[in-house]
C-alpha cells in the first residue's frame, strides 16, 4: 500500500480507562477526583460508557456506579464530550440476564461448595487490588489486567460454561459500540470508562482492531 493512500485511512485513538465503581471512595490514590483528572488528562472527544443508552439519557444515577454522578456527569457537563453507551439494554439485555441468573440459580443449588469458593476468591482478589494498587497507573496496569484475567480463568473453570458465554456477550457487546463509535468519530480520540474488571478482556481485542490506535493510559498520567 502506497503511503499516501495508508495516510488517508481514518484512525481512531482510544484509550480504556479502568473504575473502580463506589470503591473510588476507599482508594485515596484512585479516588473520585484522580479519576476525573484522569479523564481529562486523556483529552479525549468521546466518553465511551458503561451504561445503557436509556441510563445516559436521564442520567440515571446508580449505587454501585458511583463514578457517573462524583465525575462522569459533571464532566460531560464542563467539557461537552460526546457519550455513547456501551452497555446493551432492552430484551437483548433482559435475555442475557436471564440466562446468567437461571445459570447461577442451578450451580447454587447443585455445587454450593464451589459457589462459595468462587466468592471467596472473586473478593479476595478485589480486596487485594484495592490495597496493593497505588494510583491510576497500576490499577490501569498490565499486571492488574492479568490478576483479573486469572480471576475469570478461576471462575471459568468452576462455573457453568453460560457463565463464560454471558460475559463474553457482554463485553463483545462493548466493543462493538466502541468500534461503531470509532467509525463515526475519525482521526478522535476515545476515552472508555468500564469497571476495572473488563479491562483485560477490551485492551487486548481493541488493539488488534486496524483502524484503532490503542493508547495507554500511562502516555497521558505521570505520577
Amino acid at each position: 500500500m502506497k503511503a499516501s493512500t495508508a495516510a488517508r485511512i481514518p484512525v481512531t485513538e482510544v484509550v480504556v480507562i479502568g473504575a473502580l465503581h463506589h470503591f473510588h471512595a476507599r482508594v485515596s490514590t484512585y479516588g473520585f477526583a484522580e479519576l476525573s483528572r484522569t479523564i481529562e488528562a486523556t483529552r479525549p472527544h468521546v466518553l465511551a460508557l458503561e451504561l445503557t443508552a436509556e441510563d445516559l439519557a436521564c442520567r440515571r444515577t446508580m449505587e454501585m456506579k458511583r463514578e457517573y454522578p462524583e465525575v462522569v456527569y459533571p464532566l460531560l457537563d464542563k467539557h461537552g464530550y460526546a457519550a455513547v453507551a456501551l452497555e446493551p439494554g432492552g430484551i437483548y439485555a433482559a435475555e442475557l440476564a436471564d440466562i446468567q441468573r437461571k445459570a447461577e440459580a442451578a450451580f447454587l443449588a447443585d455445587y454450593p461448595e464451589r459457589a462459595a469458593r468462587i466468592r471467596t476468591h472473586a473478593l479476595q482478589v478485589i480486596e487485594d487490588l484495592l490495597g496493593s494498587c497505588n494510583g491510576p497507573l497500576e490499577f490501569n496496569s498490565p499486571e492488574t489486567d492479568q490478576r483479573i484475567a486469572d480471576k475469570h480463568a478461576f471462575q471459568y473453570a468452576l462455573y457453568p460454561p453460560a457463565y463464560r458465554e454471558v460475559w463474553e456477550a457482554w463485553n463483545s457487546h462493548f466493543l462493538q459500540q466502541i468500534l461503531s463509535a470509532a467509525a463515526a468519530h475519525p482521526f478522535e480520540r476515545i476515552a472508555v470508562i468500564v469497571g476495572l474488571e473488563h479491562c483485560y478482556w477490551l485492551r487486548p481485542r481493541l488493539a488488534q482492531q486496524p483502524r484503532i490506535r490503542l493508547r495507554k493510559v500511562s502516555e497521558f498520567v505521570f505520577e
